[in-house]
């Protein structure tokens, strides 16, 4: 389990999958049972050189639906996922409902 997963672990069924994920997102990947359902821990692209000068990406992972992280451009990186996601300091990731997949 990720580190960033670790708050979130009850609201997580960890036998669920996602068909035909790539392999390289399946260290990312859980299942939500409230609110995210099918999502990758994911870094906003906005916070990754924050993150590559303390090494911590896990510090700055949400929860991000699949179907959006696959229809846009993501980089994957030595420990870290990273998407360009809308995100608002106050309110945070901005990510229309249609991306939700329960």
């Amino acid at each position: 389990m990720r580190k960033s997963m670790e708050e979130y672990a009850t609201y997580i069924d960890f036998s669920k999958s996602y068909p035909e994920l790539p392999e390289k997102l399946r260290p990312f990947y859980c299942y939500f049972v409230i609110d995210h359902g099918h999502s990758l821990m994911a870094m906003p692209k906005i916070f990754l050189s924050k993150a590559m000068e303390t090494g911590n990406y896990c510090d700055y992972e949400i929860p991000v639906p699949v179907k959006y992280v696959i229809n846009k451009e993501y980089e994957v990186g030595k420990g870290y996922l990273s998407v360009d996601i809308p995100y608002d300091s106050e309110y945070g990731a901005d990510i229309d409902e249609e991306y939700m997949e329960f």
